[in-house]
């Protein structure tokens, strides 16, 4: 996933992760592939198996003036945030994203209002990147 993300020029300014070692070992593989040591980290304990309403709430605390984020955590909560935030109208993406998100699938919204101010429904889906279709390509 860190050389599609790095390919596709998905680098983040800001990476928000779960300070679990599993979380850290993620960041770390992708960081080093890619040359992005530099990426400025929060590892927050906060975010270890969150709810999606806490992991909206650490978001909009801590990304504020980023302009792309990486979130790195743990389901149920980042699966569940993320088909909260997709924009209702996106029939095609809260199908997608009602399927379930396996270890590593990459989700990119672009939101027009910044970090800020996450609100459910209405956040556009970019792209929604499953592992297993890496590996097929």
């Amino acid at each position: 996933m860190g050389q599609y993300m790095a390919l596709n020029e998905l680098k983040p300014d800001l990476v928000l992760c779960s300070d679990a070692s599993r979380t850290r070992e993620t960041w770390d593989g992708i960081a080093g592939r890619n040359d992005w040591q530099a990426t400025e980290v929060r590892y927050l304990k906060a975010l270890y198996l969150a709810e999606s309403s806490r992991i909206a709430q650490i978001i909009g605390r801590e990304a504020r003036t980023a302009q792309t984020v990486l979130l790195i955590g743990h389901n149920p909560g980042i699966e569940e945030l993320a088909g909260v935030l997709a924009d209702r109208s996106d029939r095609d993406a809260r199908r997608e994203l009602a399927g379930g998100m396996a270890t590593a699938t990459l989700v990119a919204f672009n939101l027009s209002d910044g970090f800020g101010k996450l609100r459910p429904g209405t956040c556009a889906v970019d792209r929604v990147v499953h592992p297993r279709a890496l590996m097929q390509e």
